[in-house]
Order: C-alpha cells, then structure tokens, then sequence
C-alpha cells in the first residue's frame, strides 16, 4: 500500500511540474510576442514619421502649389555680411559640387523641375542670359531630383530636348531644397562674387528682371 502512495506521489509530483513548465513557456512565450509587437510597433512609428518626413518634403515640391502668376521678389538685408548657405548637389557631370565653389564670381540659383510649368516658362530666358552671361556668371540651374517625377537622365533630356545650353545640377538630396526653404518653384537666387545674396524671387522671372538683376551683379 506504501509503495502504492508513493507512487502517486510521484505521479502528481510530476504532473505539477509539467503544468508549471508549461505555464512558464506560455508566460515567457506571451511576454516575448509582446515585446516583440511593442517593438514592431516602434519600428512601424519610426517609418511612419519617416514616410510624414518625405511626404513633407513632397509636399515642397507639389507641382500644384505652384503658380505662374504668383511672383514675389525680395530683397536680402545684408547690411551685416551674410555669406549665402552652402549646400551640395551633383554638377552637370554627376560629380558631387558645393555652392561655395562658384564663389568668386557673382551666382544665379535657380530651383527648377521638368515637370514645373511655370519653370518651362522662364528657361528660355536663363538660356539667352547663360549666352551672353556665362563668362562672367556662374549659372546653377539646380533640377529638384526626386528619383521618380525627375531622374537624372529625366532632367538631362528634358533640356537637350529643348536645346539649352546653360548647364544643370542635380538636388537628388534636396540639400538645397531645405537650405533654402523652397516651397515653391521656380524660385531664383542673385548672390554676388563675394557670395553675398542680393535678391531672389518666388515664381516665373521676366526676362527683363532677369537681365536688370544680371547686370546688378556686374556691377
């Protein structure tokens, strides 16, 4: 009878410890998968706001937001010495460039897009100016290059096919984009050759302010 108890002792001795280690794995199983989702979800937020970012960023360059009569020139105080921000963009051989490396010589900067109407307007305009101009003036006439409405080779076609000779850069970073606060296209910059900002202005230029600013920075 002894031997019989002791037996069933065992039994339920045993029982109790398979339940137990089968309650710990659920416990420690549970406890994993809920980290584990807190951490997805961490990661979905991180994207999210990254995704918010980009949208963000779109959202500067919404070819619906831009206006061809909506033109805004402004003039820069610089009464105390400002040297225009610099930024990096791919030149018109894809090689990375700086805006301080045209210092030197008086800069016109312009923000574009292919796919901006009001941009195609005024391009001639650059295109003539560059002709007469571009000894003297370093012409950066920068492609906002989103990787989807404007590649690279989008931009490059874009202006053989128009035939312009005035040569392109490349914002692929939207370095420039964000250093400048472009919230809409086109928009010009006049900086002189102490890389000093003068003026710019917000939508389509006239070939006429174009010109006047040019000979601006000539003298």
């Amino acid at each position: 009878m002894n031997k019989y108890i002791k037996v069933i002792i065992y039994v339920l001795i045993l029982v109790l410890l398979l339940s137990g280690a089968a309650f710990g794995y659920r416990y420690l199983s549970g406890r994993y998968k809920d980290n584990k989702a807190k951490k997805n979800t961490v990661e979905t937020k991180d994207l999210a706001d990254d995704t918010e970012e980009l949208s963000s960023l779109q959202d500067v360059v919404d070819e619906e937001a831009y206006d061809a009569q909506d033109t805004e020139q402004e003039y820069i105080d610089n009464s105390t010495v400002m040297t225009a921000p610099d930024f990096k963009f791919l030149n018109n051989d894809g090689e990375e460039a700086h805006l301080s490396d045209y210092f030197g010589k008086p800069i016109v900067l312009n923000f574009w897009a292919t796919w901006c109407g009001p941009c195609q307007m005024e391009m001639p305009y650059f295109d003539t100016a560059y002709q007469k101009y571009g000894e003297d003036i370093n012409f950066l006439i920068i492609d906002l290059t989103d990787g989807s409405r404007d590649t690279i080779d989008s931009a490059r076609d874009f202006v053989e096919e128009k035939g312009f000779s005035f040569p392109i850069g490349f914002d692929t970073e939207y370095d420039g984009a964000y250093t400048y606060g472009v919230s809409s296209i086109p928009m010009t910059f006049f900086i002189d050759k102490d890389g000093v900002p003068q003026v710019y202005q917000i939508g389509t230029i006239d070939e006429a302010v174009l010109n006047e600013q040019l000979e601006l920075l000539l003298n």
